[in-house]
């Protein structure tokens, strides 16, 4: 999931609690009898821009309530005629709402396991919508599906050349779901990556590793991103609104570079190892001093429910003091196994680099604190 999707996601979840509440008794549970097809095509009906947008927003709450309903199908076309031509954005907006619950997406809440059917392109449509709102709400609930109807990728491909930056933002990680076998999606991505916002080029970075999860070109990338942050992020002016959302995004994104590799660390030991060790012979000493760095700080097992949020993957003073003396995590096997020591101690000797032997001198430290048995070298 993108940067800007994990917060609207939980933006939108309470905003739709919100409005779901002139419709309902405050405490109270409503519980409506199953729908017959009658009234099912009665509230469609009511969608008509000729009624009010009260009543409009009356009937998508009534629909929302019964998505799950055998017949709530019937409802569709005229869901599909709002988010299309509504000229109230509210109305488009809960309409995508409506439509991606009885289409069987997964409900911001987590309630249902999984997608039934594929995002009905209607919604992948809307990502263009000349409103934020509800440009918003297709984002996000494009990504509750698994998969994408026919159609959906020539409309992505239009919304990664949008003049609008958070159009292309958006759009690749769907890019990647809806396209991942398609050398279009790809290229589309590829170009994404060069764009001229931090936002674009970051959310890229991880479509690219969603379509082709190569963890070794994604670390390199996520290793630039701790090593050299402002060179990564390019120039900004950090007093304009722009500014400050960029620095806010790569200071974000740097955070989550750092709980991907934790969470690496135990899930993909296998993958995470060799490819670090890789880059400890790359050309570049902020590659080698950035992979020595992860090396050392992967091999301490974090729980990440303790984690402080702070751009470190070292333990929080909490878990460290829970953790005595610190656990190994399940990349430290591997380390151990791939003798990543030795090839630490000759970076540490005779690396060009100062920055590079200092950084292998500090993993090695870190990774003998949890060696099981034997003293440091």
């Amino acid at each position: 999931m993108n940067l800007s999707r994990r917060l609207l996601a939980i933006g939108l979840a309470v905003s739709l609690a919100w409005v779901s509440m002139p419709f309902a008794v405050l405490g109270q549970e409503r519980v409506d009898p199953p729908p017959t097809d009658e009234s099912m095509k009665e509230q469609a009906t009511r969608l008509d821009p000729k009624n009010s947008v009260a009543g409009r927003l009356e009937a998508i709450a009534w629909l929302n309530r019964h998505s799950e309903a055998h017949n709530a199908h019937l409802a569709i076309p005229a869901l599909e005629r709002c988010i299309r031509d509504d000229r109230e954005a509210r109305v488009r907006a809960y309409a995508i709402e409506s439509l991606a619950l009885i289409a069987g997406a997964s409900p911001l809440d987590g309630a249902r396991e999984k997608p039934e059917d594929s995002c009905p392109v209607v919604i992948i449509e809307a990502m263009l919508d000349e409103e934020e709102m509800v440009r918003q709400f297709a984002d996000v609930y494009a990504g509750q599906f698994a998969s994408y109807a026919p159609g959906s990728l020539d409309v992505l491909l239009r919304c990664a050349k949008s003049e609008n930056v958070d159009v292309r933002a958006d759009c690749v990680s769907h890019l990647a779901r809806a396209g991942s076998k398609d050398e279009r999606a790809l290229e589309g991505i590829e170009r994404a990556k060069k764009d001229e916002s931090f936002a674009v080029r970051h959310n890229a970075h991880v479509a690219m590793f969603q379509a082709t999860d190569d963890l070794a070109e994604h670390l390199a990338y996520l290793i630039r991103l701790q090593e050299d942050p402002d060179g990564v992020l390019g120039q900004v002016d950090p007093d304009s609104e722009v500014g400050r959302r960029e620095l806010t995004i790569r200071n974000l994104a740097c955070i989550g570079a750092a709980m991907s590799v934790v969470k690496w660390s135990d899930e993909r030991p296998d993958d995470l190892a060799p490819a670090l060790l890789g880059l400890l012979a790359d050309p570049s000493p902020e590659m080698r001093r950035g992979a020595a760095r992860l090396i050392g700080a992967s091999a301490v097992k974090v729980d990440l429910a303790l984690h402080d949020g702070k751009n470190s993957l070292e333990p929080p003073p909490v878990a460290a003091k829970a953790q005595q003396p610190p656990q190994r995590s399940n990349v430290a096997v591997r380390f151990e196994k791939l003798k990543a020591e030795d090839r630490l101690r000759e970076l540490r000797d005779d690396d060009p680099d100062r920055t590079v032997r200092a950084a292998a001198r500090m993993a090695l430290g870190q990774l003998a604190t949890v060696r099981e048995k034997g003293p440091p070298r």
